[in-house]
């Protein structure tokens, strides 16, 4: 039943929110037993709450979007998202707000009914025209920073916003990522997927936990400014985003956060890759300054958004069937862990610090560093400068193991240096950057050969027989 008591829902008291199942002929009868409106009903997409498309009987014409929450939504929740919506379309007039209707008198369509599924915090909001960008395919860096601009005008708009509705516990909240990961875990039936996300929650997680503890400003937010509940009029046929809707994951969390759920939710599209992303970091920057500790935060809280959604949607299915909504975005989400955790996440930061006009700290080897072996191995150039890899040699899949072969002839040891790009490992016409730029030194060896530790760290070893030397921390 709706919780009408003064805390708001808390997920890990439940463990899990099974979406109410109201059917369109007992929406008809709400909208007009509880507002007053003639309609029909259109079962429109949602996660954890329904909601239905209003269209008058007379002329089909859009009336509004019949909102049902959770049952473990409480009143205060519902009247803090119709205030945060007002006060967003007070502050940005020019951006569509879907806000809650008023009645004949006055009064706001909301009220708490009584349905199939027990009492539900109802509520009636205005219907935008236009589309999501959810499935406008490529985005240009136009359209992505103008998501950055409106993701940072949103931050500010409610950065003062104060309710007691804001007093709730999500999964969504970021500052739960981790948590949430370890708990829904088990969802993943796929083992090695299972492991993916545990690997890079867990280095994400700890990349956050180096901060300080007041380092991530908190705020409300939106926190779900998304592809998802971002309209489009499409002027000129540019999918510039005009149009905010569903503010159910309203809360306090860091403000960052809002930033690495926008920017999270483009990486599915096509042609979307980590450093396509950066318009629209940089465009927040312009509107919405982060600190030092935000920018180090904002990548790993797009990997951690990833798993958490990723896990959360097979939570769903599993609990409201193959019909839900959650069950046609577990590609997207798969799609957008595997982008974020494409590239490095200390990669990424050094790219969103140089996006905004950050000095990045070169890296330097330890001190202490010492010689892997007593002679400098021979190094083997493969980029594009290289006459090795001429008239099309690049495109033999065997090219670099046999120039390696052929250079071991001469070397005792072979060197493919870190950062120098390897033009073997492209593809031809390939939609998205190849991951050409070594981020390790790979060095091949003629004979057996005792190594020197270059200094204090950790031997690894890969399933695949390569050895791994890391910084100890």
């Amino acid at each position: 039943m709706a919780d009408s008591s003064a805390g708001g829902v808390d997920f890990f008291a439940r463990g899990a929110l099974p979406a109410p199942r109201v059917g369109v002929e007992e929406a008809v009868w709400i909208a007009g037993s509880r507002f007053g409106l003639d309609a029909t009903a259109h079962i429109l997409g949602s996660q954890q709450d329904q909601n239905f498309l209003l269209r008058a009987r007379d002329g089909d014409q859009p009336l509004g979007v019949l909102k049902l929450a959770n049952p473990a939504v409480g009143v205060q929740e519902i009247e803090a998202q119709i205030a945060a919506g007002e006060l967003l379309a007070r502050r940005l007039p020019d951006v569509r707000v879907a806000t809650t209707l008023s009645d004949t008198t006055g009064a706001p369509m909301f009220d708490v009914a009584d349905t199939s599924e027990g009492p539900l915090v109802a509520h009636v909001v205005s219907y935008l025209s236009g589309e999501t960008l959810l499935a406008r395919g490529y985005l240009s860096p136009v359209v992505i920073a103008a998501f950055g601009n409106l993701a940072a005008r949103v931050s500010l708009a409610l950065a003062e916003f104060d309710h007691p509705g804001l007093e709730r516990v999500l999964q969504w909240d970021l500052r739960n990522g981790a948590r949430v990961v370890e708990l829904l875990l088990d969802q993943i039936p796929d083992g090695e997927l299972r492991e993916r996300l545990e690997s890079a929650t867990a280095a994400a997680a700890r990349t956050l936990t180096s901060l300080a503890a007041d380092a991530l400003p908190l705020q409300p937010g939106h926190f779900d400014l998304t592809d998802e509940n971002v309209l489009t009029t499409a002027p000129h046929g540019i999918a510039l985003p005009d149009g905010v809707i569903d503010l159910g994951d309203l809360s306090v969390s860091w403000r960052v956060a809002e930033l690495a759920t926008t920017i999270g939710s483009l990486l599915h599209h096509p042609g979307a890759e980590p450093h396509s992303l950066l318009p629209a970091v940089t465009a927040f920057q312009r509107v919405r300054q982060l600190t030092s500790a935000e920018l180090d935060a904002l990548w790993p809280l797009v990997v951690i958004r990833g798993a958490v959604l990723t896990v959360s949607s097979h939570q769903q299915v599993a609990l409201d069937g193959d019909h839900t909504h959650a069950s046609t975005g577990l590609a997207h989400e798969l799609e957008l862990f595997s982008r974020a955790t494409s590239v490095p996440a200390a990669v990424m930061t050094n790219l969103i610090r140089a996006a905004v006009g950050e000095t990045v700290a070169p890296t330097r080897l330890p001190r202490s560093a010492a010689a892997l072996v007593d002679h400098a191995p021979s190094r083997l150039d493969l980029s594009t400068r290289s006459d090795l890899i001429d008239d099309g040699a690049w495109l033999d899949r065997d090219a670099a193991p046999r120039l390696i072969e052929r250079e071991l002839v001469h070397s005792d040891a072979v060197a493919l240096p870190h950062a120098l790009p390897q033009l073997t490992r492209a593809k031809p016409l390939a939609q998205l950057s190849q991951p050409t730029v070594p981020t390790v030194t790979e060095v091949w060896f003629k004979d057996e050969t005792e190594l020197s530790a270059p200094w204090p760290g950790n031997a690894t070893r890969s399933r695949a027989g390569s050895s791994y030397w890391r910084t100890r921390s």
